[in-house]
């Protein structure tokens, strides 16, 4: 009987260890909200003296100097970096004013819903004891990486903070508030000439007024004739305010340089050309002889939906000055529903000699779709995109879904150019131009590429507005020493090159060059270029990304290249691998990645956030935590702060899509963000190699043991399951079968 009982014991025990072996995997990451973690971001709350700096160029996160009758800025920034949207999200800033003092400090705060809030200060040095006060009606609201601001009703501004409405997570919804404050012009009573309220030489001037005062410690007012140093305005263009769908109030501002004001104007246009500016609004002003004061003119009769270019203009009788050209949008007139399709081209599927699967997706927004078509031809040029193929569609307002079509009769070996569009009563939208190569059919295996070096392109890495980081990887099997480059450009023609390096003759290896002087908010072509010693030349496939629209400063990255893909990189401060287990996949294979990384600095890093970048040609399926971008085909982890030796472990899946080529080479790349002790911001990176097969792995997708859940994903998984089962059954028909009792007799 106690041997029954304790086979019971043990097989109970089993099957417990078992459950509780399968509830302790990784599951998803419950839905956050956060604020300005990430190492790219700015400080959450900045300053700025703008009349000495009116180009907007000197943003201080700790003190900002100023003097009597200055203006400061203030700017509050906010990116989501949580992994849910943000709602109720309120911009505060405090104080309203302030008394007299030569210090203050001012507060810069962000709150959400179920969010405990983010707040930073700035400080505020005046050369003489002042007060600062907000200027009515100057809150610019920044919103959605957009550059040109808008006004904002700032009535809750200094009490519960002004509600902005949900905030996105992601780079794309990024955005700040900026306000700004007026320091007074009070003169203390002091011993200096230039301070003591008096006008000491007789010519009409008082302290800091007098053109013969430096500064409000000169003690040397010198006699001045009243005309001679006046000279022409200073003005300024100030952003546009009220823009409607016909309308938008102008605003400039100008100082009078001695010489009082009573003509000031704006010249207009559709174009960012000075001689395009070819309206002119005359605008009502009256400023005196030492004021900067400014004016404002109603400009109507525009078009809906259409940018428009502006600046300020004044006269004085030394001469006319007129402020930077500025621009804003009107918006578009309201249909009852706000927007139109959002559309997405999607990589292609099933290449072939003579057909291809186009993909795109379609977000319909406020009004369902029901028009879809793919615009296509050989040119890149929209207008060369001759051929049109329509799709069968029916999207539900405030849905997503994908779309596809199959072209055929196309001809081999050749390059072809395309792109998604959909259509709703509200408007038509289309995708960027992709492209793709028709299949050669030179050989049984066409795609196979049997030389001994091949080439891939990585996905770009440390995006900023004029900057990104091009990768490549090499896998090398002769001696040959190659030369590897990029070849990049804002079309599919690309036309610019990075510089050449030798790569040496490692297996395997990773090469990278930085490009510069891009142009903000826009899409980016290139792919990575290697030269064999015999002068073959080896291209990998054409990739995009996209710049920022809205200027991150840039990140230090520290990249080992040469690095062996199997073990990933550490850069002495975190150990970073990522491993699929196996180098050959097929078409269709389940590829199951383990993801690793370790602390290894002896010291806290915070700001973390991890990042997986998926091939062109590997389909994210899974992962045990992260949210998946499906426009950057990446998946993103955010670690926060990791104390010394914190180490983590993901599971990640993801599917070899139908168009891989045989012989092609798949990189995936993990790069872990954080910022060090020192406050530098630093990133390591670890890639996966996996090479397209022409045979399955018997073992590739066996979810059984990768951890994201109990049923296998093959025919040899579930046979193991089987077997584990039909274990389990003997194991419990051993148990319940009674032994003979023995005979002593």
């Amino acid at each position: 009987m106690k041997n029954f009982i304790k086979k019971i014991a043990y097989t109970f025990s089993f099957l417990a260890f078992l459950g509780l072996g399968f509830a302790a995997l990784p599951t998803e990451a419950a839905a956050f909200v956060a604020f300005n973690n990430d190492p790219q971001d700015y400080a959450t709350f900045r300053g700025m003296n703008v009349s000495d700096y009116p180009n907007g160029t000197n943003w201080i996160s700790t003190t900002v100097s100023a003097d009597a009758g200055e203006t400061i800025s203030f700017d509050i920034y906010y990116h989501n970096t949580g992994n849910t949207t943000a709602n109720n999200v309120k911009l505060k800033v405090s104080p309203e004013s302030t008394g007299t003092g030569t210090s203050h400090t001012f507060t810069g705060s962000i709150s959400a819903d179920g969010y405990g809030g983010l707040s930073d200060s700035v400080s505020v040095s005046l050369s003489s004891s002042q007060s600062l006060t907000y200027i009515d009606n100057s809150a610019t609201w920044f919103p959605n990486q957009t550059t040109t601001g808008s006004a904002i009703s700032d009535s809750s501004l200094f009490s519960s903070g002004i509600n902005i409405g949900s905030v996105a997570p992601g780079w794309s919804s990024q955005g700040h508030l900026r306000v700004q404050f007026k320091v007074s012009g009070n003169t203390d009573d002091g011993d200096a000439q230039c301070d003591d309220n008096e006008d000491n030489d007789g010519d009409g001037y008082t302290d800091m007024d007098d053109p013969s005062c430096d500064s409000i410690y000169d003690d040397s007012e010198s006699p001045y004739d009243g005309g001679d140093d006046a000279s022409a305005p200073n003005t300024t263009t100030l952003s546009a305010v009220d823009v409607d769908e016909d309308s938008a109030v102008l605003r400039g501002e100008a100082d009078a340089n001695g010489d009082s004001i009573d003509n000031c104007w704006f010249e207009w246009g559709t174009n960012d050309a000075v001689g395009d500016l070819d309206n002119t609004e005359d605008a009502s002003c009256s400023i005196g002889d030492d004021d900067t004061e400014e004016f404002s003119e109603n400009l109507t009769g525009l078009s809906d939906g259409e940018d428009y270019y502006y600046r300020a203009c004044a006269e004085n009788a030394e001469g006319t000055d007129c402020g930077s050209i500025l621009h804003f949008e009107t918006s578009t007139e309201d249909t009852g529903s706000d927007q139109e399709p959002s559309v997405t081209t999607l990589s292609e599927d099933n290449v072939d000699e003579d057909s291809a699967t186009l993909r795109g997706e379609v977000d319909a927004n406020d009004d369902s779709v029901d028009s879809c078509w793919f615009e296509w031809g050989t040119n890149d040029a929209i207008d060369d995109l001759d051929e049109t193929e329509n799709v069968s569609c029916s999207i539900s307002s405030d849905d997503t879904e994908e779309f596809s079509e199959t072209i055929t009769g196309l001809d081999e070996d050749e390059d072809y150019y395309y792109r998604a569009c959909a259509e709703s009563d509200l408007g038509e939208d289309c995708g960027s131009i992709m492209s793709f190569t028709t299949d050669s059919d030179d050989n049984d295996n066409p795609d196979i590429d049997y030389s001994n070096v091949t080439v891939s392109t990585v996905s770009a890495t440390s995006i900023t507005q004029t900057s990104a980081t091009l990768s490549g990887f090499v896998y090398n099997t002769s001696n040959d020493n190659p030369t590897g480059w990029f070849e990049y450009g804002p079309t599919t023609y690309m036309g610019l090159y990075s510089s050449q390096q030798l790569l040496g003759t490692n297996s395997t290896l990773s090469y990278f060059n930085t490009a510069t002087g891009l142009v903000a908010n826009t899409t980016y072509y290139y792919r990575a270029v290697v030269r064999a010693d015999d002068g073959t030349l080896k291209y990998g496939q054409v990739l995009t990304f996209r710049t920022l629209s809205y200027s991150v400063p840039v990140v230090p990255v520290v990249i080992n290249t040469g690095t062996t893909i199997s073990t990933g990189t550490g850069n002495g401060d975190i150990m970073l691998t990522i491993d699929s287990r196996y180098e050959n996949v097929y078409m269709g294979d389940i590829v199951d990645y383990t993801l690793i990384y370790k602390n290894i600095s002896g010291k806290t890093l915070q700001n973390a956030t991890l990042r997986v970048l998926f091939p062109q040609n590997i389909n994210f399926r899974n992962s045990s935590i992260g949210d998946y971008s499906l426009a950057d085909h990446a998946l993103t982890i955010q670690l926060g702060t990791l104390i010394p030796n914190q180490t983590g472990t993901f599971y990640i899946q993801g599917v070899v899509a139908n168009s891989a080529r045989l012989g092609e080479l798949l990189v995936t790349t993990a790069s872990l963000v954080y910022t060090d002790p020192k406050g530098a911001q630093q990133e390591a990176i670890a890639y996966e190699m996996n090479r397209v097969s022409t045979s399955r792995n018997p073992l590739l997708g066996l979810a059984f043991f990768s951890g994201l859940g109990f049923f296998p994903n093959t025919l040899l998984g579930w046979l193991l399951l089987i077997l584990v089962i039909f274990a389990l059954v003997y194991l419990a028909r051993r148990v319940y079968t009674r032994r003979p009792t023995p005979n002593f007799n």
